[in-house]
């Protein structure tokens, strides 16, 4: 005779509330008994059940047999020729697969908390993304804050290009002025994402004779210095911006500010993107302007490594997706 419905939902929560139980003096793991009584459930056979399970039929029959007597309830009708549910083997069914997928889901996130916890993202930059990288940062630390150690560092481009290469940066944000070194990675490899492609600012001293146009006509710049960081001869230079605009000297340094302090100064004219026009805070002597036509010096990218090992790096990858195209709130 088998046990009344009320009856076998309270073994089924005895059961559901003891995740390890001690059976004969031994301590047993429930979690396969049940995972096998679910496959016996499924098949209705003990033979392909067994196989499911990758055990012998012996060890599977034990199993039932184990669940039932600590149940106290028969789950199973079974004879030579065929196996069949009772009515607490049905009701215990939908309730084991829960188990299951529960005990599942919660492996799963302690793992992943475990990983996360040992999370360590490497992050470069080049001489201007300090700003895009602080609206992406702000919204990354919101989701991960205590999941993960962040390491940033500021570079050249041809320098963080290099050591991206090399595996001394997760993830990368530049502009592509070097992207041609990018041909001796392995491309298949590479994503890469544009989070800025907006046309450059020109930055001048207020008495420049160009600060009476607005825009600037890009042939008026024949007559002014160009400051620039690039560390190539003058000659490649004017070659390299020939098709572009022309320009009068060469003014070379090494870094954002040293840029702008000496537009401040009076030295020439520069580029900035418009995304850095922040750092220029303090320079009282400045003035911005567009050009005519619109100059898109470069487009700014992140790149990352598609086969890496590293989960913040597909976290932190969603996280600028999303911002880039609008999906969350800037």
């Amino acid at each position: 005779m088998f046990l009344e419905d009320s009856e076998c939902e309270r073994s089924i929560l005895r059961y559901q509330e003891a995740n390890l139980d001690y059976y004969e003096g031994r301590l047993r793991m429930n979690i396969e008994n049940i995972q096998c009584f679910i496959s016996l459930a499924e098949c209705l056979n003990f033979t392909r059940a067994a196989e499911r399970e990758h055990i012998t039929q012996t060890t599977m029959s034990h199993k039932i047999s184990v669940l039932e007597k600590e149940l106290g309830v028969k789950l199973l009708y079974r004879d030579t020729k065929q196996v069949f549910l009772t009515n607490a083997g049905t009701r215990f069914y939908s309730q084991a697969k829960e188990i299951i997928k529960m005990y599942h889901q919660t492996v799963e996130e302690i793992q992943n908390v475990q990983k996360d916890s040992q999370s360590e993202l490497k992050i470069g930059i080049g001489i201007y993304e300090h700003a895009l990288l602080s609206k992406f940062m702000n919204s990354f630390m919101e989701k991960n804050k205590g999941k993960v150690k962040i390491t940033c560092m500021e570079e050249h481009t041809l320098t963080l290009i290099q050591d991206f290469q090399d595996g001394l940066f997760d993830v990368i944000l530049c502009n592509d002025s070097f992207s041609h070194e990018f041909l001796t990675s392995e491309l298949r490899n590479m994503g890469s994402m544009i989070i800025d492609e907006s046309p450059y600012v020109l930055v001048l001293h207020k008495d420049s004779p160009l600060a009476a146009y607005d825009p600037v006509p890009l042939d008026k710049l024949k007559t002014q210095n160009m400051i620039t960081m690039k560390s190539v001869p003058e000659s490649e230079l004017k070659i390299e911006f020939k098709g572009f605009f022309s320009f009068k000297d060469a003014v070379y340094v090494n870094s954002c500010n040293s840029k702008l302090v000496m537009a401040n100064a009076g030295f020439g004219f520069t580029w900035l993107p418009s995304y850095a026009l922040e750092s220029s805070s303090g320079y009282d002597n400045l003035l911005f302007r567009r050009s005519d036509p619109p100059y898109n010096l470069r487009k700014t990218y992140l790149y990352y490594k598609k086969n890496s090992e590293n989960p913040m790096v597909k976290k932190f990858v969603e996280c600028v997706r999303k911002i880039v195209t609008g999906k969350i709130g800037r």
